[in-house]
Order: C-alpha cells, then sequence, then structure tokens
C-alpha cells in the first residue's frame, strides 16, 4: 500500500511540475510580447458587467488597442466578442467604449460571433482577407497571450507583435494552475472558464489586490516601453 501510495504522490508531483513549467513559458511568452506595426489590431472579448459596462479587465484591452491605434501602430481595431451571460453583445460594447474615448468609429469593426479565442481569429481572418489586410497585432492580457496568438497562426493570420502587459509571476502561475484545478462548466449554452469559485479562489491570492491594482496602473506604461 505504501508503494502504491508513493507512486501516486510522485505523478501528483510531476503532473504539478509540468503545469507549472507550462505556466511559466505563458508568462514568459506574455511578458516577452511587445507592440508591433500592421495593418490590424485584433481585440478579444471579456466580461461584460451586468449594467452593460466593460470589466476592467476589458477595459485594460481596451485601454491598450486604444493607444496602438492612436500611435499609429494600426490602422483598424477589430473587437471580437460573443454575448455573454450578462445578456451583453461584447464586440459592441467594446467598440462603443472605443468610440466614446476618441477612435474613429470608422476604424472599429466589431465582430459579434467571436465566441472564443479561434472563433475571434477564424473571422478576423475572414475579414482581413476580404479587407486587403496582410497582418495583425494581438490585444489581450498576458495569461491569455500564448492562446490568442496559437489561435491566431492556426487561423493563417500574419503576426507582427502581441500588445500584453508583464505581470507578476507568481500571480500568473497561480492563476494558470487554478484552471488545472476547476472544471469548466456551461452557463447559458456557453463555456465557463473563469467560474464564480475559480475568482473567489483566485482572490485568496496573497497579493491579489495590489497585483490588480498594479496591472491597471501599469499597463500603458508597458505597452511604451
Amino acid at each position: 500500500m505504501g508503494t502504491s501510495r508513493d507512486g501516486v504522490t510522485r505523478f501528483t508531483l510531476a503532473l504539478g511540475l509540468l503545469v507549472l513549467v507550462a505556466a511559466v513559458s505563458i508568462v514568459a511568452y506574455g511578458g516577452c510580447s511587445r507592440p508591433g506595426h500592421a495593418d490590424v489590431a485584433i481585440v478579444f472579448g471579456n466580461t461584460v458587467q451586468r449594467d452593460g459596462t466593460p470589466s476592467p479587465r476589458l477595459v485594460a484591452r481596451l485601454e491598450a488597442a486604444r493607444r496602438v491605434q492612436s500611435e499609429g501602430r494600426v490602422r483598424t481595431l477589430f473587437v471580437s466578442g460573443g454575448v455573454g451571460r450578462e445578456g451583453h453583445d461584447e464586440s459592441r460594447v467594446m467598440r462603443d467604449w472605443l468610440v466614446a474615448h476618441g477612435v474613429p468609429d470608422s476604424s472599429v469593426v466589431s465582430d459579434s460571433l467571436g465566441l472564443n479565442s479561434a472563433r475571434t481569429a477564424a473571422n478576423a481572418h475572414a475579414w482581413m482577407s476580404a479587407n486587403g489586410a496582410r497582418n495583425a497585432i494581438v490585444v489581450t492580457q498576458y495569461f491569455h497571450a500564448a492562446r490568442a496568438t496559437l489561435a491566431c497562426r492556426r487561423a493563417g493570420i500574419q503576426l507582427e507583435g502581441a500588445a500584453v502587459p508583464r505581470y507578476f509571476v507568481a500571480w500568473i502561475v497561480f492563476h494558470e494552475m487554478l484552471h488545472g484545478k476547476h472544471e469548466v462548466t456551461r452557463v447559458g449554452g456557453r463555456r465557463c472558464f473563469h467560474t464564480k469559485e475559480f475568482l473567489a479562489e483566485e482572490r485568496t491570492f496573497q497579493h491579489y489586490q495590489r497585483a490588480y491594482a498594479w496591472e491597471k496602473r501599469n499597463i500603458d506604461r508597458l505597452l511604451g516601453a
């Protein structure tokens, strides 16, 4: 019995190490990505709150998108998302926010069918092909950078860089390992990766409030580095 338990323990530790290495790889990728110059910036959707306003994480993406557009790094912002469990069209909320914050309406293309990273990438590729856009950059958070970039490359999009912020390695690792612990559920027919239980446990991270505030405070500076 002891040998069996030891074998299970070693397997669990090995699996945990594998997850940790994968998470650190994602951290390194997201932390080293930098905004380039391209025809299009693909802005991946995120949660819209019940009152119809974008969540803090979505605002961070939109602020980054507005910056790369205002600096002339891209001509068009392709904002993509679906209808979330709160009942709001993410892409419409994203477009409205950008226009309200000074981005010309003609510079924003909205995609209401970006239900996941793969769909967003496929839809962006279709629009780019139809409109003569040759390349793109990705706008998202550090922990989503690798997944979003892989989806774009699989869709055939030529990427010039990823507009993502650096972050505390410990929080990123903690976040990624929570994905291995919490199951993906379905809410209103859509997959929910960040359940209430997931978010509640994420907030138990020792420096969560400080880290989250740091992200909001530093995203523009990081993108301009």
